[in-house]
C-alpha cells in the first residue's frame, strides 16, 4: 500500500489558495445579481426623520425624508438575506413604519443559467447576497389620528429573466422524423421602449432526424440509406417581444426569435432557427407566468461525413409548431 505525504509547507500553500477562493468569492462583486440597493425614502408630509434598523435592531442609516439609503441584501450567513424597518417620525404627526421585505432577484435564478452555473446559484450569489432584491422606492403617509404600518415588498420591473419549456410537433420537414423532448429557453429581456422588449439567451432543441447518404461498391449501383440520429442542439438567441397593452404585468403579446447553434449527441452538427408566437402573461405574487404558441424553423447540416464514402455534408431543415409555458422572474 502506497501513502501520498503532503509536505507541510504543500498543505499550507494549498488552504491559503482555498481561503483566498473563498474571501473572493464572498466580498468581490456577484456572478448575476446586486450586493446593495438605493432605496427613496419619501413620506407625506416631507422632513420627517427616517430610522432605519436591520433584522438584528441594529440602526443602519438615519436621515430626512427625502432622501436616499444604501441597503446591502446579505445578512452575512449562507442563503440569508436581509430585511430592514424605516420608522418615520415628525412632530404632531403619529409614527409609521414600513417593513422591506427582500425577495429572490430574477437574475439569480435565469442569470446564473445564462452565465455563472453551479458557482453562482450555491456559492457567489447566496454569500455574497447577490441572489436578493430589495424594495426601491418608499413612500409613507404620516397621520395624526392612529399609526400605521406597512409591508413593502419589491416592485415588478420592467426588465425581467425567462425561463420556459417547450414541445414541437415537426411537419413539412426534410430528413426530419419527430420532436424527441422538450425544448428550454433561458433568456433575459431589457424593456428599451414602451411595450417593446429585446432579449437575449439561450434556446435548446432535441429532436429526431435522419442522416442520408449514398454507398457503393466497385461493380455495384449505389445505394440510398438512412440512419437516425438524435439531434440536441443549443443556439444563442436573440428575440423581440410587443406588448398589446401598456401594463408589463398582465397583457397579450408577439414575440419573434432567431439564433445560431451547434448540435451534440449522436452527430456533431450546426443550424440556425427562426420563430414567432403569440401569447400572454399575467402576473401571479412576485413573478409572472406565460403560455403562448407559433411557428418555428430550422435548418442545418452536419459538420463531417461519419461514413466511409465521402459525400456532401448533408442537410436538413424543418418547420415545427410550438407550444410553450413558462415563468418571468423580475430583477
Amino acid at each position: 500500500m502506497t501513502v501520498l505525504l503532503i509536505p507541510a509547507k504543500r498543505l499550507l500553500c494549498l488552504l491559503a489558495q482555498a481561503l483566498c477562493v473563498v474571501v473572493v468569492l464572498s466580498s468581490c462583486a456577484t456572478i448575476s445579481g446586486r450586493k446593495e440597493y438605493t432605496v427613496s425614502l419619501k413620506s407625506m408630509p416631507e422632513q420627517a426623520t427616517v430610522n432605519i434598523t436591520d433584522e438584528r435592531g441594529k440602526t443602519v442609516f438615519t436621515g430626512q425624508t427625502p432622501t436616499y439609503a444604501n441597503l446591502p441584501t446579505s445578512a452575512g450567513g449562507y442563503f440569508q438575506g436581509k430585511h430592514y424597518t424605516a420608522t418615520f417620525t415628525k412632530d404632531g404627526f403619529m409614527p409609521s413604519s414600513a417593513y422591506l421585505q427582500h425577495e429572490v432577484s430574477g437574475l439569480y435564478v435565469v442569470g446564473n443559467a445564462l452565465f455563472g452555473g453551479v458557482l453562482g446559484w450555491l456559492v457567489a450569489d447566496p454569500i455574497s447576497g447577490g441572489m436578493w432584491r430589495l424594495p426601491t422606492d418608499v413612500n409613507v403617509p404620516l397621520g395624526t389620528q392612529q399609526r400605521t404600518d406597512t409591508v413593502i415588498t419589491p416592485q415588478p420591473t420592467t426588465s425581467w429573466g425567462r425561463f420556459s419549456l417547450r414541445t414541437n410537433i415537426a411537419f413539412a420537414g426534410e430528413n426530419v422524423n419527430s420532436q424527441v423532448g422538450a425544448i428550454s429557453d433561458l433568456m433575459l429581456y431589457f424593456e428599451v421602449a414602451p411595450r417593446f422588449a429585446v432579449g437575449f439567451g439561450l434556446e435548446s432543441r432535441t429532436f429526431q432526424n435522419f442522416y442520408s447518404f449514398t454507398s457503393s461498391f466497385p461493380g455495384t449501383s449505389p445505394t440510398a440509406q438512412r440512419i437516425p440520429v438524435v439531434n440536441l442542439t443549443t443556439y444563442l438567441a436573440g428575440s423581440f417581444l410587443y406588448r398589446f397593452q401598456d401594463s408589463p404585468l398582465a397583457s397579450p403579446y408577439l414575440s419573434v426569435t432567431g439564433g445560431l447553434g451547434l448540435g451534440i449527441l449522436t452527430l456533431p452538427s450546426s443550424s440556425w432557427m427562426g420563430s414567432g408566437s403569440v401569447g400572454y402573461q399575467w402576473m401571479i405574487s412576485n413573478f409572472s407566468v406565460f403560455v403562448e404558441g407559433g411557428y418555428s424553423y430550422s435548418q442545418g447540416q452536419y459538420l463531417f461525413n461519419p461514413t466511409t464514402f465521402p459525400t456532401n455534408p448533408d442537410t436538413f431543415r424543418s418547420s415545427f409548431l410550438q407550444a410553450r409555458a413558462g415563468v418571468n422572474f423580475f430583477f
